[in-house]
């Protein structure tokens, strides 16, 4: 799966092609999974919102991986 692959994609229905990207599906899952994170007690009052990060991007991954199969 490419990480940049569109979520949102708008298709242009006269030119029979995609005329916006929007976010990356990479991205979209990213912002999912941090949103749950957020609920949780370490992470949502955490002084490194950095690493929520690195684990939202990670779950992101997975999901992109899990897509494949």
């Amino acid at each position: 799966m490419n990480p940049k692959e569109p979520a949102f994609p708008v298709m242009d229905t006269r030119k029979g092609e995609v005329s916006s990207q929007g976010m990356s599906l990479r991205d979209y899952f990213a912002a999912a999974a941090i949103t749950g994170l957020m609920t949780d007690q370490e992470l949502g009052n955490t002084e490194n919102p950095g690493m929520a990060c690195e684990i939202a991007y990670a779950i992101a991954d997975s999901m992109m991986e899990a897509r494949k199969k």
